[in-house]
Parts: C-alpha cells; structure tokens; sequence
C-alpha cells in the first residue's frame, strides 16, 4: 500500500450500498480499504504485464525454432 506521506488525491466512487453499511457497521476504513485493494489489483495486473512479454517472447523463440529445424508448411511448393 501506498505510505502515508505520498500524496492523496479525491476521488468520487459509487460502491455496493448493503457493503457499505456492512463495512461500516464492523468499523473499516473505507478509504483505506478501497486504496489497500486498489493496490492489489495494480500489482497483479503489472505482474501479469510482465509476465506477458516474456511468455511471448519464449514462444516466439519456440516459433521460430521450430520453423528452423521443419521449415514452413508447404514450402517445397512456394514460385518464390
């Protein structure tokens, strides 16, 4: 999460009403909350970006290993 001396920015969101009324009857922080699982989401989609480019980049190495050792489907019958 986020440390306290970064700067905070307003934001309006709209939530589940029954969820908030439940948050806030158990006495949560609903800022803090909402930044906390904010965060999460972040860090998940920015693993998973990462993890994209490398797994591509693996199977194009794959691809193309491939491609060297057997060639290219129906090559033998290529004019060019």
């Amino acid at each position: 999460m986020n440390k306290p001396f970064e700067p905070k920015r307003a934001v309006h969101l709209e939530l589940n009403a029954a969820l908030m009324a439940r948050a806030e009857a158990l006495g949560l922080d609903i800022a803090d909350a909402a930044e906390a699982g904010l965060a999460t989401r972040v860090e998940d989609a920015e693993a998973r970006q990462s993890g994209t480019a490398s797994d591509d980049e693996a199977r194009c190495r794959a691809a193309n290993a491939f491609l060297d050792k057997h060639g290219f489907w129906g090559e033998e019958y290529a004019i060019v």
